[in-house]
């Protein structure tokens, strides 16, 4: 064979082999993309996950998800560990409204199905609105407020809307609001107990417009 033909034959070969690499690298690309992709997780640790200010175990505590909790998960950082014999990567989560960091190896990707049924929830939970009377405001590890609307029915939930802060903070509610006429967002809220930790999810009383 002559060195010409040698030539086609070794270039011909090295342009298949850069194809099949350049096809591997696209194919490693895409899987990485699924990988650290958001969406919605349930935390897999026991007795819970801890969520945290920063992505470093040092970072200041924020609380717990409960084990099977779920959580969104906006973004995965560059920063990896290793905690408990895991090995994981630190992900920027949707906190009670606010970005937060968990570990990642105690959380479990959902299935689509489950992940639009979150959305679909939070959704429908945030959209749904009473009027009615307010009865009753107490303070324990957590604020509640309780609504009586015009059938006489009573709902309870916590107390997060803007108008409860001060509340909150003097554990009280000024007696002006007793028997206030109001209209509010129902959606869902956290309790906590009094070492931080979460206790569960109830109705939590969004926003209150005070009604004459």
């Amino acid at each position: 064979m002559s060195l010409a033909c040698l030539k086609a034959v070794y270039t011909a070969r090295l342009a298949v082999l850069n194809e099949i690499i350049a096809s591997a690298e696209e194919s490693v690309t895409e899987h990485d993309s699924d990988e650290v992709s958001g969406g919605w997780y349930q935390a897999i640790a026991k007795p819970n996950l801890t969520v945290r200010k920063s992505a470093d175990v040092t970072g200041k505590k924020l609380g717990n998800v409960p084990y099977g909790g779920k959580v969104k998960v906006l973004e995965f950082t560059d920063k990896t560990d290793s905690i408990g014999g895991r090995a994981g990567t630190w992900v920027k989560i949707e906190w009670q409204g606010k970005s937060a960091y968990a570990f990642d190896a105690f959380l479990e990707k959902l299935p689509v199905a489950d992940s639009d049924k979150a959305d679909e929830s939070d959704t429908t939970k945030a959209s749904k609105t009473l009027e009615g009377l307010i009865t009753s405001y107490e303070c324990g590890d957590n604020c509640y407020l309780v609504i009586t609307d015009k059938q006489g029915e009573q709902h309870s939930g916590l107390c997060t809307a803007t108008l409860c802060e001060p509340w909150n903070e003097v554990a009280e509610m000024p007696t002006k609001f007793q028997n206030q006429k109001v209209k509010v967002t129902v959606g869902t809220g956290t309790q906590y107990d009094g070492g931080g930790n979460v206790m569960g999810e109830m109705d939590a009383f969004e926003t209150i417009k005070l009604l004459k």
